[in-house]
């Protein structure tokens, strides 16, 4: 941001024509102020990256200005001759009405010169050394120490622990390694631990992610060097996996919880009222493109297009409560350093789940149900290795204390809460599903917010009964995630098998390939598909090996690939219909678990083991043989 300062004995202006598209509206009249400071701002493209923190250091400069040349009246101007590189209307503007409403709160007496106009002016500037200063800057402040940094570090003001039984126990950033519940040594204690250290002590680990080898040994997602950094493809394997992650959401939630689908664009107008309101804090990590000298941005989740869309309807309570679920490819402008796997990325898929509720009685109902729904789905995923978060306004837990105490008992889980003194953010309250690493380090899955400020913002009502229009109280919920933090959970949690000695492998329901048939030379190879296609009629996914190489290397490569079930087909096992099968989730790494069973029992072990989960056909051809090696893994790196 550029700024001129002139200490002037008066200032006159009158707007006169509009100078942009969309100016702010004023009054035609002549304006005026005496003994002033007058400070011509011009606000630059990189400040829209912080607008917030433009317009704290506008003031500081304001400020440091005005005691030396020792007057309290300041006048901003808006003045785009400072700059060739000027932000948008929109966020300039913003920063303008930051600043004036930031100096009003210390006791200046402000007058700001409407934005968008021409005008005429006429200033008297008083001619002494200082009456004619400018200054650059952006938006870090001159003092790091100073409010923003304090506000930042107080926005918890108490922090409580609630055990699997219910208990609750107050800590602090020095006591917490002293609570109570550390006396319970069980694995799910450790992770919360691990958790509430990482928050009140900052001792985050930094361990080397594995998944990053993994992804790529299974031909799951790989970088893709032709695009930007961040942006990962998926193999046919990894691309079934996602789809079965969408189905589980889609039928076991969404659906459940009565979601409308629908699709958006890609892409928004930064500068529509609505979205522009809504966003105006996030442009650091906005990924933008140009259409025909209009920039657009690439949407970050689905809220900018869909809050436009419901503020426009005529809701009535007819109709409420109603949801709306959005299966959203995302960007965000991470970091280059940032981008690591499928951990960070700047091109991902949210499942975006909104739900808007007459009544905030309703939408604790419903936010219940959905805690509920979500531990289910993540023992689905990555078993019990998470805990839970929260994050509420103090009258909040005041209020629903028992709440929150009842749903970390049913769901047997530990729980910590951070409490804020008032409403900081649009939420009351809003809980986190952290997944807990071997490491320790903790990485956000799924995510709820009780959003009561939103729909009076954007005016998402709905009619009552009388008549009346009454905002609507919106639920924020990503059951997962993104699919690629998702993925990265999965298979950073394969870890933990490994570590106990046990075969790291992928939920039964997510394997790309369930069971791989092997005959054991080219006779049984008619028996081999036999029992393949036996298994595909009740929604088994099989390959079948019928390469020309050694009994022992197809072992090895289904072993490999993770592949939960390897049937070898022998003279034995043709004559007997009994086959001996290797069973990857009861092996370990120096000894495979083996059993005789016939195809039923085979079909009725799995299928047990996938109930009420989604299913799809593989992605690749059945036939080894017939497959493209997308990534070539030598035996060594095996």
């Amino acid at each position: 941001m550029k700024i001129l300062t002139i200490h002037s004995d008066y200032i006159k202006f009158q707007p006169l024509k509009k100078a942009i598209q969309s100016p702010e509206e004023v009054d035609m009249a002549e304006h005026m102020m005496k003994e002033c400071l007058v400070v011509f701002s011009a606000v630059e493209k990189p400040d829209e990256d912080n607008i917030e923190g433009v317009a704290e250091r506008l003031v500081e400069e304001i400020i440091d200005v005005a005691d030396q040349v020792k007057t309290k009246k300041v006048v901003i101007y808006p003045y785009a001759h400072l700059s060739s590189n000027l932000a948008k209307p929109a966020a300039a503007m913003e920063v303008l009405k930051k600043a004036e409403q930031l100096l009003k709160e210390k006791d200046y007496d402000v007058l700001r010169a409407p934005f968008g106009w021409y005008k005429k002016f006429e200033i008297s500037c008083k001619g002494h050394p200082l009456s004619e200063l400018s200054r650059e800057f952006n938006g870090e402040s001159k003092h790091p120490t100073g409010e923003k940094v304090r506000k930042e570090e107080s926005e918890f003001s108490r922090y409580l622990i609630i055990s699997p039984s219910g208990d609750v126990e107050e800590v602090t950033e020095k006591t917490w390694d002293k609570a109570k519940i550390w006396k319970d040594k069980t694995q799910r204690v450790d992770m919360l631990k691990s958790f509430v250290r990482n928050n009140l002590s900052g001792n985050i680990p930094k361990g080397e992610p594995k998944h990053v080898e993994l992804m790529r040994k299974l031909e799951l997602y790989d970088y893709v060097p032709e695009s930007d950094v961040g942006n990962l493809r998926s193999y046919p394997n990894g691309a079934l996996i996602f789809d079965l992650f969408k189905d589980y959401v889609l039928y076991n939630c969404a659906l459940k919880l009565g979601c409308m689908k629908l699709y958006n664009p890609l892409m928004f107008d930064g500068e529509q009222p609505i979205i522009h309101d809504l966003v105006k804090d996030f442009h650091e990590k906005d990924y933008r493109v140009l259409s025909e000298k209009k920039e657009f941005i690439l949407r970050y989740a689905s809220d900018p297009l869909n809050f436009p869309l419901f503020s426009k309807l005529n809701i009535t309570y007819k109709q409420m409560p109603f949801a709306i679920y959005e299966e959203a490819p995302s960007f965000r402008l991470e970091k280059r350093g940032e981008c690591v796997g499928l951990k960070r990325l700047r091109a991902f898929n949210m499942l975006d789940v909104h739900v808007f509720t007459k009544t905030e009685e309703e939408a604790t109902q419903k936010i219940e149900e959905l805690c509920y729904n979500f531990s289910d789905m993540l023992k689905n995923v990555i078993g019990d290795k998470w805990v839970l978060g929260w994050e509420i306004v103090e009258k909040f837990w005041n209020k629903y204390k028992e709440y929150f105490v009842r749903i970390s008992k049913k769901m047997n889980c530990p729980t910590f809460i951070k409490l804020m003194p008032e409403m900081s953010h649009y939420y009351a309250f809003k809980n986190e599903y952290q997944a807990i690493g071997l490491d320790g380090a903790n990485v956000q899955v799924s995510t709820l917010q009780l959003d009561v400020k939103d729909g009076e913002r954007f005016d998402i009502s709905y009619i009552d009964k009388d008549g009346k229009k009454n905002p609507c109280y919106i639920i924020h919920t990503a059951p997962v995630g993104s699919l690629e933090r998702c993925m990265y959970l999965v298979l950073e949690n394969s870890v933990y098998d490994e570590a106990a000695g046990k075969c790291p492998m992928l939920p039964l329901w997510l394997a790309p390939e369930q069971v791989r048939v092997i005959p054991v030379i080219q006779n049984h190879f008619e028996a081999a598909v036999k029992l393949s296609e036996e298994l595909e009629k009740h929604g088994i996914r099989v390959g079948v090996d019928d390469r020309e190489e050694s009994l022992g290397k197809k072992v090895f490569d289904a072993k490999s690939k993770w592949v939960p079930y390897v049937i070898v087909v022998g003279d034995k096992e043709v004559a007997s219909k009994k086959y001996n099968v290797v069973i990857r989730s009861e092996s370990d790494l120096k000894k495979d678990a083996k059993k005789d069973m016939t195809d039923k029992e085979i079909i009725d072990h799995i299928k047990e083991r996938t109930k009420g989960l989604p299913f799809r056909p593989m992605y690749v051809n059945k036939f080894v043989s017939k497959r493209i090696v997308f990534v070539a893994w030598s035996q060594k790196k095996e």
